[in-house]
Order: structure tokens, then C-alpha cells, then sequence
């Protein structure tokens, strides 16, 4: 009798604790559904949206896979790159671009024992499909390729932004392709360039600074824009970026308001914080002038409606505190003037009382470049005009830039002849020119026309894929 007894006692205790579990798990569902009901950012909201699941804490968490999310490779990092039109008088640049910049990051991984880099690679090019014919060449030299729409058409959009995307710069709502970045969620990074850009040193720190976290030493030894010690960099970061000042005069925006610079971005991969980019896209809270947020003003500025100024929106007030400005001397260089140039006692552009100027730095110092105002090198103005190359006060590093572009095709070239013993580099191909390519910034891929004019030798690509050792 005594054991029926405890036997009963045991179940009335354990039913009781399984109906408070039921309520408790009821409370925090109905509390928790209520908050999502409610869920703002700052003075206005999206509690009319489709919003991702995992809002914690008015945050969506980056920390939170689906189950069928493969686990992500560390020691691979994801390079992308994204293509919008592929026409034929511009394939031939385009193609040759991928393939040279694709080349230095080769030459800065573990795939390369100089380098001294510990991480692998793995190439992606987002395709619009009005750049579908481009794709074959594409996936010839080294990208696995995904041709894919725009995220967001211009008509899902809701609000303001649809009378603007199509005008705010060369692409249209295409140019929100690189936010694909975020979905390559087999990879802990990706890095998003665009074409014209070179990476010259392997970019460990920001990867290692990205995967160890706060402990990394290597947070030590990053080039940051603002942020004067380590300690103050967010726990997780999801996003390393450069801002393109010269859009802005001084003083017209606040720094955390001026465009990121689209052509060097690195993310955190995560398909809940692509869904929020989506929704912000769709909500369309874009108006002519003060830009994305209205009052918060992140706009007035060339790409203000597309990804630049998306993205400064994004880090600045979507998710604050959780991404990072590098320093653009070193990351992204473009050999931009640092103050105003037409004033008598001209500005920091950045509004510092002191600011550096990129175009004094050591060229071994520069990680990554990106040729905006050193020019494009398949202009041959290296060889043309050389003073022209981001003018006078910019011309040396300019000219050391070309050169390096011109070299890692070069070397580029090398490697196809030495596993392709059927392929002819572009100086083989064209030795009837007589070039002294020894004496060339260009290396012999320019050549002088019967007009004086230099011309841009374009590649000559083996006629099968090459695995690059």
C-alpha cells in the first residue's frame, strides 16, 4: 500500500510540474508575439512587415541558422562579385577584369605558401540575366556563377524608393546583387568586389577578426577609421566596409551618414540579416535629398538610393554597433584627396581636424585597390599619360598601382602557359610588336596605334578551364 501510495504521489508531482511548464510556455509565446506585434526601429515601424522570425531583443539575430544551413567552412573565404550587363563592346573588359582580380586573390591565399595567408578560396559571380551570355567565360576562369534577379524588384517596392532606384547610378535595382553575399552561408566570410579592384596582401585580420572574436589578436593590427582601441569593436562583427567621402562636402552629412563605398564590403553571411535588408528595401523609406529615414539623412550623395547608401543605413541604424570602418589608405584605396580642394583653407572631408592623406601612404602598406580615380589600367594612360592617373599629388602610388594589375595578368598568363602547354600569352601571341615590356608599366598589354593613341590588348584566354595550382 505504501508503494501505491508514492507511486501516486510521484505522478501528481510530475503532472503538476508538465501543466506550469504548459502556461509558462504560454505566457512567453503570447508575450513574445506581442513584442514582435510592436517591434520599431527609432521613430517609425515595420509592424505591418513580413519580418524575419528571429527578432530578439528589437535585433535580428545573425547567431540562428535554419537545420538545413550547411555549417559554414572556415578556413574557405567567399569572393564574389556581381555582373549587371555583359554587352559585347564591354565583355572583353569585364571578362578580362574578373579574371585579374580573381588572380590576386589567388596570389594572397594559402593556395600561394608566399602569402603566408592560412585561408582558401572559393569565387562566386552573381549574374543578372541580361548579363547571362557573359556566364560561360565566367565559369571558364575559376567563378561558380548564379544567375539571379535583383533581390527586390522595383515593384514590390512600397514606398519612395521606387521613384528613385532606376536614377540613382549605373544599375538600376541591380545593383542590390551584392547583397546575395549574405547567402553563401556555407562560408563564415564573404568579400564583395567589384571588378576594377586588386587585392595586393592577404586579408587574415579582418577574417581572423571576424571568426575568433573579441580575443583575436589580430584585432590589434587592423587599420579602423574611427575607432582608437580594439576593445571598443563590436563583440560579433558582421561587416567590415570603407565610406567614399568625396561624394559629400564637408559638413553637409555626418560621417555615420556618408555612402559606404560599394566596391570592397565584407559580411558575415546570414540568411535571417538578408531577409532584413530585403524588408528595408521593400518598405522603401527613401525620399529625394535627406535619403533612407527621412530626417536621419542618409542620403544627398551619387548611389544614395541603391547599395551605398542602403548599407549605411543598414549599419548605422538597422543594426548599429555591429559592424566595422576600416581605414580606406589601406583597405579600397583609391588615392582620394583627403580636404577640400577648392577652398582657401580647405577641410578634412572626414570633418577631423587632422586627417591622413591616401595618397602619402607606403604602397606596401595597401591591402586591396580599387581604380576610380587612379583610373582604369585598360585605359594605357600608365603609358599615355601617366600624370593623369589621380593627378599629380597621386600619380606615384597611381602609377605602382598599374603596374601591379598589369603584373598579376602577366603572371596570370604564366600560369595558364605553364598547365596549358597549348596556350600563348598575350606577349608571345603579339612578339611581332617588338614590345620592351621590361621598360612597360603596361608590360606590352598596351600598344601604340598609328594615330599616337595607346590601345588595351585584351587577355587571351585558354580554350578550357584551368584549375589554378
Amino acid at each position: 500500500m505504501a508503494r501505491r501510495q508514492s507511486c501516486c504521489g510521484l505522478v501528481q508531482v510530475l503532472t503538476a510540474l508538465l501543466v506550469a511548464l504548459v502556461v509558462v510556455s504560454l505566457v512567453v509565446l503570447r508575450s513574445g508575439q506581442g513584442y514582435l506585434k510592436s517591434f520599431d526601429y527609432a521613430s517609425y515601424t515595420y509592424a505591418s512587415m513580413d519580418l524575419p522570425v528571429m527578432i530578439i531583443n528589437g535585433d535580428a539575430s545573425s547567431n540562428v541558422k535554419s537545420s538545413s544551413t550547411p555549417k559554414a567552412s572556415i578556413n574557405i573565404i567567399g569572393y564574389a562579385i556581381s555582373i549587371t550587363k555583359c554587352q559585347p563592346e564591354d565583355k572583353t573588359h569585364r571578362i578580362d577584369q574578373a579574371a585579374i582580380m580573381l588572380y590576386s586573390v589567388h596570389r594572397n591565399s594559402i593556395r600561394n605558401p608566399a602569402s603566408g595567408s592560412k585561408y582558401d578560396y572559393r569565387a562566386y559571380a552573381f549574374v543578372h540575366p541580361e548579363a547571362a551570355n557573359c556566364t560561360s567565360m565566367l565559369e571558364q576562369i575559376g567563378y561558380e556563377v548564379q544567375v539571379l534577379d535583383s533581390p527586390v524588384l522595383k515593384s514590390e517596392i512600397k514606398g519612395t524608393l521606387k521613384d528613385y532606384v532606376h536614377e540613382a547610378s549605373c544599375c538600376q535595382e541591380k545593383e542590390f546583387l551584392k547583397l546575395y553575399s549574405y547567402t553563401l552561408v556555407a562560408h563564415e566570410v564573404v568579400v564583395h568586389l567589384d571588378l576594377d579592384c586588386l587585392v595586393l596582401q592577404p586579408l587574415d585580420d579582418l577574417y581572423d577578426s571576424m571568426i575568433e572574436g573579441p580575443t583575436s589578436p589580430a584585432r590589434e593590427r587592423l587599420a579602423l577609421q574611427w575607432v582608437k582601441n580594439v576593445s571598443d569593436l563590436p563583440t560579433n562583427i558582421e561587416a567590415f566596409f570603407t565610406r567614399d567621402y568625396n561624394m559629400v562636402n564637408p559638413g553637409v552629412r555626418k560621417p555615420h551618414q556618408i555612402g559606404v563605398q560599394g566596391g570592397f564590403v565584407v559580411v558575415k553571411p546570414d540568411l535571417d540579416v538578408f531577409e532584413l535588408y530585403k524588408a528595408t528595401i521593400i518598405e522603401g523609406n527613401y525620399t529625394r535629398g535627406p535619403g533612407w529615414g527621412g530626417n536621419l539623412a542618409y542620403g544627398g550623395y551619387y548611389g544614395a538610393a541603391q547599395f551605398q547608401g542602403l548599407c549605411a543605413y543598414f549599419f548605422g541604424h538597422i543594426r548599429p554597433r555591429k559592424s566595422a570602418e576600416l581605414n580606406r589608405c589601406y583597405y579600397n584605396f583609391m588615392a582620394d584627396s583627403p580636404r577640400e580642394t577648392d577652398k582657401e583653407n580647405p577641410r578634412c572631408r572626414t570633418m577631423e581636424d587632422e586627417c591622413e592623406d591616401c595618397r602619402k601612404v607606403p604602397f606596401e602598406k595597401i591591402k586591396t585597390i580599387h581604380f576610380t580615380l587612379c583610373a582604369k589600367p585598360w585605359w594605357c594612360l600608365a603609358e599615355e599619360e601617366p600624370d593623369r592617373l589621380g593627378g599629380p599629388d597621386a600619380s606615384p602610388l597611381c602609377l605602382a598601382a598599374h603596374r601591379e594589375w598589369f603584373k598579376t595578368r602577366f603572371l596570370l598568363e604564366q600560369a595558364w602557359s605553364g598547365q596549358d602547354e597549348e596556350y600563348s600569352t598575350t606577349q608571345v601571341f603579339y612578339e611581332h610588336l617588338k614590345m620592351n615590356i621590361s621598360e612597360m608599366v603596361t608590360m606590352g598589354n598596351c600598344r601604340k596605334g598609328p594615330g599616337g593613341n595607346w590601345n588595351y590588348l585584351p587577355m587571351r584566354f585558354p580554350n578550357k578551364k584551368i584549375e589554378l595550382l
